[in-house]
This record gives C-alpha cells, structure tokens and sequence, in this order.
C-alpha cells in the first residue's frame, strides 16, 4: 500500500484510462484528472456518470474532512 499523493473533493470528475484488478481481486482504476495529474483510485471511490441515476451520496462510506476533501484517494498513486 503507498501512501497518496494526491487527494481529490467529492465530485471532482476523472477519465477513466483503465480498469486493473489486483492479486487480492480489488478493482482499481487508472485515471487522469485535470488532463495532469495519471494515478489509481481504488473503484469503491469511483462513481461512473452511467452509474450516477443510481447511486445515493448517502450510502457514501468515505469520510470527509472540514473542507469537504475526502481521503479516498488515500488508496490513489500518481505516477509523476
């Protein structure tokens, strides 16, 4: 596990580059954000736009700090 190097606020958007399963069968997705920043987010903290008339921000397991700025990308690692 590494740690994060970058962090992103909920409904910040990311193109989706590639999906990568790991040895433990977690699903993990390579991403691009702001045409910059190329790392991994783990797919429990990625809302697909053809999945968002389904999903309840309720249901939202991550915890936010003050700011509002989540941790889900605690799991994320960008390649620079």
């Amino acid at each position: 596990l590494h740690d994060a190097l970058n962090f992103l606020r909920i409904g910040d958007q990311v193109e989706i580059l590639e999906e990568v399963t790991s040895d433990d069968g977690a699903l993990w997705y390579k991403v691009l954000y702001n045409d910059s920043i190329m790392g991994y987010s783990s797919a429990e903290f990625i809302v697909k736009n053809s999945e968002i008339k389904n999903y309840d921000p309720s249901e939202d397991s991550s915890e936010a700090d003050e700011s509002g700025e989540t941790e889900s990308t605690d799991e994320t690692e960008s390649e620079e």
